[in-house]
């Protein structure tokens, strides 16, 4: 869900830059540039996150330290797209129907989930304990 809507939000912006003629101005170019970092962080954390919890090579307490890295990278990374958007196509991405209010609105609550901090430390506290975690 929320990848394919961070896709989608990004996809939405450029082509809205585009149909306005405004996606060669430096500016929007260097918004757009990181969205598509911020987008290629989040689709990076997951394929590993995936890969960790698919594979039989790590306890439980590993896969769930290495998602709640994921989690708090996909909400910094969602969170920075949805920053270079805004200013990107301005007022109409807060109006409905612009695909893109909707978009950022259900990114903006998925994101919200509990105990950001107590998830963020307890992955943290769990690699300084057990040392190197599977990215190798």
């Amino acid at each position: 869900m929320t990848l394919g809507g961070i896709e989608a939000l990004i996809e939405f912006a450029r082509r809205q830059l585009i149909d306005r003629g405004r996606h060669q101005s430096p500016f929007q170019q260097a918004r757009m540039g990181r969205a598509f970092i911020a987008g290629e962080t989040i689709r990076l954390w997951t394929r590993r996150a995936a890969q960790i919890a698919e594979t039989n090579e790590a306890g439980p307490e590993e896969i769930g330290a290495y998602v709640n890295f994921t989690r708090t990278a996909l909400e910094a990374s969602a969170l920075e797209i949805i920053r270079s958007v805004q200013p990107s196509i301005g007022l109409a991405a807060l109006m409905h129907p612009n695909p893109i209010e909707r978009l950022m609105r259900d990114l903006s609550t998925y994101l919200r989930q509990p105990a950001p901090d107590e998830a963020l430390t307890e992955a943290v506290a769990w690699f300084i304990d057990n040392g190197q975690p599977l990215l190798q």
